[in-house]
């Protein structure tokens, strides 16, 4: 009994210098800041030592060893290998093959000189001294390199006052939502009669277009109203720069009261969306966040290898109350908060179409299609890991699933469409008994589509044809009369759209149009330019029915040329047979592209993303690839 207690001590007090070294490390060689360095040094100090102590007592039970420097020698050896080998394949070389020479070499090196560090050790007459030494030493060290993270600066304003009679807006944006597949869009299965009901109380809009096909850099283009080359929020690693004025302070510069919410983890404020709202959520995981450090260190990519490795499942946000009834309760919740009688802002992102399909089982009756099923899950995640790793079309052809299978996955993700709008009915029924809907704009749209191998391809984020470029768009209010309009329109044409009716003044620097004159009956050409910021040049440009697109790939370049009166799949290229058009349409794409650049910061703001968001990531798709992250 004694030994084991004498294992346990001494591999707790080994665990904690290597938990305060580790934390000296990620404060040392990364740009984070840390609310509390030092007590977070501490938690990861203390993390470590509850290993450490049960390596100690396992080493107890399982050896001969009894002086207490043989444990703390063999315990610290053993964990400073492992912490350090960790950092040279996971961080020092990383992207570099295991086996490579130089990882080998500095693998070596480091297991030698652990090796000799913890014979030392078991050899040291008085083992605690060395390691509170380090242990020190690492806190220390933690305090001086790491600066507390500081609030920045808030200018002390008036309290402004909204005009009198200023609206609501309320604004609801359902993730991956093509618009091809809404009733209201000609789509043959009913998918969406509750905003179906909104479009026929409003302008439908029949060629609204996002400025980008995957979540982050289109969201970004909303609530910025700039184009992805000049907002730079085009990776998983980017947010959108502070020096932008956003929608949401655009609007609560205007007296509003502003709130968000959001189910998808691309869009949140760790990335920058949370900009002018007074509330956004979620605002945190919970608990799995209250030690920041500790998402940066060996602890959380042991986690990452279990969960790949092991099957251990980590906690991610689809394991949170995140779907639209969830989403909904949160909305609700907000209002019965509410003790202002400011008009109000909110923007609302549904996620449930996105992948992984998983609606709830009242939506697949008469199928035999199971709400969750692993088969078909595992059959999807593994064409979107495939179609990530060929070239884009034409380059390549990637293979669909089975025509049976391929069926069922979009069954899945009408039947996630027909939950959400079923949700949303629910939520604006919810606050009409309460109200609060009277003198409100209501504004649906989608900040990207999905692909289910129309050009060979699937998921979204690898092209801009029309069924991830492509969004609805459906605007009800005051003044508002019921009609379709044909222009081709933009999202980035919202921001000013809704600074008008909150009767705010525009930044400088946006590219958006206000819709303002399209929403009283003046319907024209329009145009709408998407662009994805990715190793490969992937544009497009609409110009009422005539949309061009330009496919690069190391080096090559295909242009097509679609009639969209005619084909509104893009099926047909008549690029060869209309070459001056062609022409025509590149020049005026170039110049949309160099436009779409004009107000570029100096360098994109970067963030360093721990394995808990990498989880919640590629849990929705996204990870691991160069193109979109």
């Amino acid at each position: 009994m004694k030994q084991l207690l004498r294992g346990c001590i001494y591999g707790a007090a080994a665990g904690w210098s290597v938990g305060a070294a580790e934390s000296a490390l990620v404060a040392t060689i990364t740009d984070l800041a840390f609310a509390s360095p030092i007590s977070e040094s501490v938690g990861v100090a203390l993390h470590y030592s509850l290993v450490g102590g049960f390596l100690g007592a396992l080493l107890a039970l399982l050896s001969k060893l009894t002086h207490p420097a043989h444990f703390a020698g063999a315990v610290g050896g053993l964990m400073f290998l492992a912490t350090g080998l960790s950092w040279i394949h996971q961080d020092f070389y990383a992207g570099i093959p295991l086996f490579a020479l130089e990882p080998l070499i500095a693998s070596a090196v480091w297991t030698v000189a652990c090796s000799m560090a913890g014979f030392s050790m078991a050899q040291a007459p008085h083992p605690i001294l060395p390691l509170f030494l380090t242990a020190l030493a690492g806190h220390l060290c933690t305090a001086l390199t790491s600066a507390p993270i500081t609030p920045r600066p808030q200018e002390v304003a008036k309290e402004v006052v909204a005009k009198d009679g200023a609206p609501n807006i309320l604004f609801i944006l359902v993730d991956t939502l093509r618009a091809d597949h809404m009733s209201s869009y000609g789509y043959p299965i009913q998918t969406s009669p509750e905003m179906d009901k909104l479009a026929s109380q409003g302008i439908r809009f029949d060629s609204a277009w996002a400025q980008a096909t995957w979540t982050r850099p289109s969201v970004a283009s909303l609530m910025t109203s700039l184009y992805p080359a000049s907002h730079q929020t085009n990776f998983l690693d980017t947010r959108i720069p502070e020096s932008f004025t956003t929608l949401a302070e655009t609007i609560h510069s205007a007296g509003y009261q502003t709130a968000g919410f959001s189910a998808n983890r691309n869009v949140e404020s760790f990335f920058g969306f949370g900009q002018g709202f007074d509330s956004f959520w979620p605002s945190d995981l919970g608990s799995v966040r209250a030690n920041a450090m500790l998402r940066f260190t060996t602890w959380e990519r042991a986690k990452d290898i279990l969960a790949k490795g092991f099957g251990v499942k980590i906690k991610t946000m689809n394991d949170f109350e995140n779907h639209a009834a969830a989403l909904n309760n949160e909305v609700v919740a907000w209002f019965d908060d509410k003790n202002s009688n400011k008009p109000w802002f909110l923007y609302i992102q549904y996620i449930d179409p996105h992948f992984p399909y998983q609606p709830p089982s009242d939506f697949l009756e008469g199928t035999d299609i199971e709400p969750i099923s692993v088969e078909l899950q595992n059959q999807v995640a593994g064409a979107i890991g495939s179609v990530s790793k060929v070239a884009p079309y034409p380059f390549a052809s990637q293979d669909a699933l089975p025509e049976d299978i391929k069926a069922q996955v979009i069954r899945l993700y009408d039947a996630e469409i027909q939950y959400c709008d079923r949700e949303i009915g629910r939520l604006l029924e919810t606050l009409r008994k309460r109200g609060v809907m009277e003198n409100t704009f209501v504004v649906i749209t989608s900040d990207h589509g999905e692909e289910f191998w129309e050009h060979q391809q699937y998921n979204h984020g690898h092209s801009t044809f029309s069924e991830v470029a492509r969004v609805p768009l459906i605007i009800t209010g005051p003044g508002i009369e019921p009609g379709v309009r044909a222009q081709s329109v933009e999202l980035i044409d919202l921001y000013p759209t809704l600074a008008t009716w909150a009767s705010s003044p525009l930044p400088q620097n946006i590219h958006g149009s206000d819709l303002s004159p399209v929403l009283a009956g003046n319907d024209g050409l329009g145009r709408a330019f998407t662009q994805n910021m990715k190793s490969d040049v992937l544009t497009s440009l609409t110009l009422g029915k005539e949309k061009l697109v330009q496919v690069e790939y190391r080096g090559e370049e295909v242009w097509m040329l679609f009639d969209l009166s005619i084909d509104p799949g893009e099926t047909n290229n008549l690029a060869e047979s209309r070459p001056e058009r062609v022409a025509e349409l590149r020049e005026l794409l170039e110049q949309r592209r160099v436009e779409s650049a004009s107000f570029q910061p100096a360098q994109a703001e970067r963030v360093q993303l721990d394995g808990q968001r990498k989880a919640e990531l590629e849990n929705l798709g996204y990870g691991g690839e160069e193109d979109e992250e």
